[in-house]
């Protein structure tokens, strides 16, 4: 029913911190595929990966896969066709060819019969309060005026950090006691942003669509292409689901892209990737718990990193 994927870049102190949250904060992960694709600008972060591949080994919904041509990774990851079918041939070959031959092929791109959902993921993510998968599916499964559900928006998130200002709370309508949905047409700074990649869940029958006509190389690219055409969904998607209380954020200490460097980060040297790196190598890791019930203020927000010796199990 679901599927996960997390962006990953020089990050493997971080996207460990990821994977240890998620798994320990949600209640129901046995039929899920968890999968971190992830690149590397040097051999320290390369071999750093492998070695998380190799601790992850003994949790079978859990693969890592290193970038190739990341397009074409994010489709072969998303394909929710057999590959003996049909369909699963005209999906190969639409995401193969360039985007402006799959706007003029309009036709063929059909979507996938499927109640399949994919989760966005980052590798600066942290889960701080329990949920559940099947409480999600559920919800976006009666609600089909929802284009997706946010884990990283709330009742507590009253401030934009990239915007830097106080941003104003939508009308919330109860979904049920814990779920609750807004009109993210007329919402302000983050809650107007509803196609994103860093804790969100979506149809895969609206993201793939809108993936086949966009050209991205990176996971910036890809939000952005996104949400560039989140206007498509306006009339038959305006609501997007929240928790009443978010229960991830993204702890924004350093910055690995080069894409979008306007995006707001920490600039405190010990936390920049190469310091983290070592940190790892001396057997140091994120101690995730420490974020246990924590309420942060907005989706993104700096916190000190808190260290834990590295043990034996993941």
């Amino acid at each position: 029913m679901m599927k996960v994927l997390v962006f990953s870049k020089d990050r493997a102190m971080q996207v460990q911190a990821t994977l240890q949250s998620f798994l320990a904060h949600c209640a129901d992960t046995e039929n899920i595929r968890i999968n971190v694709l992830y690149t590397c600008s040097n051999e320290q972060h390369s071999r750093q990966y492998l070695q998380l591949a190799q601790e992850w080994q003994s949790h079978p919904q859990v693969r890592f896969i290193e970038q190739n041509r990341f397009r074409r990774d994010v489709f072969n990851i998303l394909n929710p066709y057999s590959s003996t079918s049909f369909q699963n041939s005209i999906y190969a070959f639409l995401a193969h060819v360039h985007p402006r031959i799959v706007r003029v092929c309009r036709c063929l791109v059909s979507p996938p019969r499927t109640p399949s959902l994919i989760m966005f993921l980052v590798d600066d993510a942290i889960f701080t309060h329990e949920f559940r998968l099947s409480e999600i599916i559920e919800c976006l499964a009666m609600r089909r005026d929802a284009l997706g559900f946010s884990l990283r928006l709330g009742e507590n998130t009253t401030y934009s950090y990239m915007s830097d200002r106080e941003q104003q709370l939508p009308v919330f309508e109860p979904v049920d006691s814990n779920v609750q949905k807004y009109m993210w047409t007329k919402a302000d700074q983050d809650f107007g942003y509803p196609l994103e990649v860093s804790s969100s869940i979506y149809r895969l029958v609206d993201v793939i669509p809108i993936l086949l006509e966009i050209k991205f190389d990176n996971p910036n690219l890809l939000e952005g292409g996104m949400n560039k055409r989140r206007n498509r969904f306006a009339s038959t998607r305006p609501f997007l689901l929240c928790y009443n209380r978010s229960v991830a954020f993204c702890n924004p200490v350093n910055l690995v892209q080069t894409v979008s460097l306007q995006n707001r980060a920490g600039t405190k040297r010990h936390y920049s990737p190469t310091e983290l790196a070592n940190l790892f190598d001396a057997g140091n890791r994120i101690n995730f718990e420490a974020y246990h019930h924590t309420t942060p203020v907005s989706c993104h927000q700096e916190m000190e990193l808190v260290f834990k010796k590295r043990d034996n199990t993941s």
